[in-house]
C-alpha cells in the first residue's frame, strides 16, 4: 500500500528551503518569529486517517524502508534538541549563523553509521529491555500492562514534525502512554545512576530524573506532543 504522505513531500522540501533562506538573511532588526510564521503559513495538513495510516505503514522502524523515507525532511525527536539550540543561537546572534549542518541533518543528508558499537548495542538490547519493563511494571501493581509496537507519528497540523516512540504502553489503571528505551553501552551491566549515566540527575527527594537540558528530555516532550499522549515511561 503506498504511503499517504508522499504527495506532501515537495511541501516539506519547500518549507526547509524557505526556513533556511529566512535564517540566512535574518537581520537583528526583524522579528524572527514573524519570519518563521510567514515561512510556515499555508502549509498542508493531514487527516486523522492519514496520520494513522502512516503510523501503520512505518512499523518495524529501522527494519522498514518506509520508516526511513517518511523521516526524511522532517524534524524527528532525535533532531529536535539540535533544532531548538540552533534557533536559540540564531535569535541571540547579531550576525549570520550557519545552518547548513542542521538542514543537512533534517533532510537526511547526515545519517549516523548504524554499525557503531553504541547503536548496535542499543538495538540488540531493546527487545530485552521491553520485556524487562513489562515484568517490572506487572510486579509493581500494574498486572495488565502491555507494550505494542508502533511506527512513525506525524503531527497532523505541522507535517514537518514526527516522532517514533519505542512502544505504546496500555494499562488498565494508567491508560495509554509511551515507552522510550535507552540502553547506553557506556553503562552496560551497571545500575543506572546520575554518576554513570550523563542524562540523569538526582532530585532533592532522591529520585532520578531526566536532565531538562539534555537531548533526551526534548525527545520525550516532543514524542508526547506529536503522539498526543499524556505520559511516557523512560526506561
Amino acid at each position: 500500500m503506498g504511503s499517504c504522505i508522499h504527495r506532501y513531500e515537495h511541501h516539506i522540501l519547500q518549507l526547509i528551503a524557505q526556513l533556511n533562506y529566512f535564517v540566512e538573511f535574518y537581520q537583528a532588526t526583524q522579528s524572527f518569529t514573524d519570519l518563521v510564521s510567514g515561512c510556515l503559513s499555508g502549509e498542508p495538513t493531514l487527516s486523522t486517517a492519514d496520520v494513522n495510516q502512516t503510523e501503520i505503514e512505518t512499523r518495524g522502524q529501522s527494519n522498514n524502508p518506509t520508516w526511513f523515507a517518511q523521516r526524511k525532511d522532517r524534524i524527528t525527536t532525535s533532531k529536535v534538541h539540535a533544532v531548538v539550540t540552533r534557533v536559540r543561537t540564531i535569535k541571540a546572534s547579531e550576525t549570520e549563523v550557519d545552518t547548513s549542518r542542521l538542514v543537512k541533518l533534517i533532510s537526511g543528508g547526515s545519517v549516523p553509521n548504524p554499525n557503531l558499537p553504541a547503536l548496535k548495542y542499543g538495538r540488540e538490547m531493546e527487545g530485552q529491555a521491553k520485556k524487562l519493563y513489562v515484568d517490572v511494571m506487572r510486579a509493581f501493581s500494574h498486572p495488565s500492562v502491555s507494550v505494542a509496537e508502533c511506527g512513525l507519528y506525524v503531527d497532523a497540523e505541522h507535517i514537518y514534525l514526527a516522532a517514533t516512540p519505542d512502544g505504546i504502553v496500555t494499562c488498565k489503571c494508567c491508560g495509554t502512554g509511551l515507552l522510550e528505551i535507552k540502553c547506553p553501552l557506556s553503562s552496560a551491566h551497571m545500575i543506572p545512576s546520575d554518576e554513570c549515566v550523563q542524562y540523569l540527575i538526582e532530585d532533592r527527594s532522591g529520585h532520578l530524573r531526566l536532565k531538562r537540558t539534555h537531548a533526551y528530555f526534548f525527545q520525550v516532550q516532543k514524542q508526547l506532543g506529536v503522539a498526543k499522549k499524556n505520559w511516557c515511561d523512560f526506561f
